[in-house]
């Protein structure tokens, strides 16, 4: 009996089982699923140490800087000239010997004595004028030397012309016709408050004060004139 040959299997039907055999295709990503991008650095939370809210101290601006305020004295001092300088100290020295608390300024008081050692006499109006640019804004009936330095620098030997030794002596010899050396209390008082421009008040008691100061109460008028002189020489 004939053996039938056995048929060999088409190729077609290899190839799709090698086909089928072959692994599946993985399937495409949906496109609503895309990868989160990381956040950027600085955005978010930090988990690490929180940062300081305090403000770093500024710089101060160099530029800003006031440099300190020069005085009317130093000014004129500054200026090296000899005959300023000089001028300057002497006015200096007559305003310190009022500044009893050394801190620059003296009793409104006492600018006439002092206006009067320096060889300037003005009258009792010019005077008031004078004291009030003078006045300090911080200690009211006190002057500041700064401000009695500006305003006696600009008439100090021009504007008042002072009174000479014998001026006075002569002034004193008619007030005293008896040649007697001296003037009551009572001639002095109405001299001071009548004849000229009259004393104030205070100027009045401080003449009082140092010049009738002995029994008789008299105004020895040489003692008098030689303390002026002596100011003048000492401040000129």
């Amino acid at each position: 009996m004939a053996t039938k040959a056995k048929k060999k299997p088409s190729s077609s039907a290899s190839s799709k089982k090698s086909s089928a055999s072959k692994s599946p295709k993985s399937p495409k990503s949906p496109k609503s699923l895309k990868t989160p991008k990381s956040p950027k650095s600085g955005k978010g939370k930090s988990k690490g140490k929180k940062k300081s809210t305090s403000k770093k101290a500024e710089t101060p601006n160099t530029d800003e800087v006031k440099a300190p305020e020069i005085t009317y004295y130093e000014e004129l001092i500054n200026t090296g000239n000899p005959e300023t300088i000089k001028k300057v100290n002497r006015i200096k020295d007559a305003f310190s010997l009022f500044d009893v608390t050394q801190n620059e300024t003296c009793d409104e008081r006492e600018v006439g004595t002092i206006i009067r050692s320096l060889g300037i006499y003005p009258n009792e109006a010019q005077l008031r004028t004078l004291i009030n640019e003078m006045l300090d804004e911080k200690q009211p009936g006190y002057v500041n030397f700064n401000k009695f330095l500006k305003s006696i620098y600009k008439i100090y030997q021009n504007q008042y012309f002072p009174a000479d030794d014998n001026k006075l002596w002569r002034v004193f010899k008619v007030l005293d016709p008896d040649n007697k050396g001296y003037l009551t209390k009572e001639e002095l008082i109405n001299f001071l408050t009548t004849e000229g421009e009259p004393f104030t008040e205070d100027e009045l008691e401080s003449i009082k004060t140092s010049y009738l100061n002995n029994d008789e109460e008299r105004f020895i008028y040489s003692d008098y004139i030689k303390d002026i002189s002596k100011l003048r020489k000492k401040f000129h």
